[in-house]
């Protein structure tokens, strides 16, 4: 794969098998200051960068840590409702994507078997990190000397609070 994606919008990992992929068509991304492309899909490991114009720059990645990839096979619209909120709980995928222009630094968060979640830090195109962080974390900026990220607990329908987390790599 050199970076292209195919004629559906999404990388052939997604159409190697799609009825197991149904429930993770979601897209992650940001943008850094000279207009370059950072895009993540749930279930591909690769992160791929574009320009602004959308003509492939790189691709890396890597698999994370502990990630339940047996993914339930999903052929009609019942079947994926009834399972969808399971699957998304239990399954590994990538959620989060986050690119730091001041330190060149991109965050990728994704779901683990058990009781965190894994993130990983590049650096440059390289991976300098793979760590396990509280389910849902985000990372959400960098003011110096700090990255900052955050969970939504959300542990009943009425709960609105924040935990916010600050680090230094």
């Amino acid at each position: 794969m050199d970076g292209r994606l195919l004629a559906s919008g999404y990388p052939d990992s997604y159409l190697k098998d799609l009825n197991k992929h149904v429930v993770f068509l979601g897209t992650r991304f940001d943008i850094d200051k000279q207009g370059n492309f950072y895009v993540s899909y749930e279930v591909d490991s690769l992160i791929y960068v574009y320009d602004y114009d959308y003509n492939p720059l790189a691709t890396y990645g890597f698999q994370g840590n502990e990630m339940n990839l047996d993914y339930l096979s999903i052929y009609d619209y019942k079947t994926c409702r009834s399972n969808y909120r399971k699957e998304r709980q239990t399954k590994g995928h990538y959620y989060w994507l986050e690119f730091v222009d001041e330190t060149q630094t991109l965050f990728r968060s994704y779901r683990k078997t058990g009781e965190n979640d894994g993130l990983q830090i590049f650096n440059e195109g390289k991976l300098i990190g793979d760590v396990e962080v509280p389910k849902n974390l985000r990372v959400m900026g960098y003011i110096d000397p700090y990255y900052y990220s955050y969970i939504v607990p959300k542990l009943d329908e009425n709960d609105d609070s924040l935990i916010i987390y600050r680090f230094r790599l």
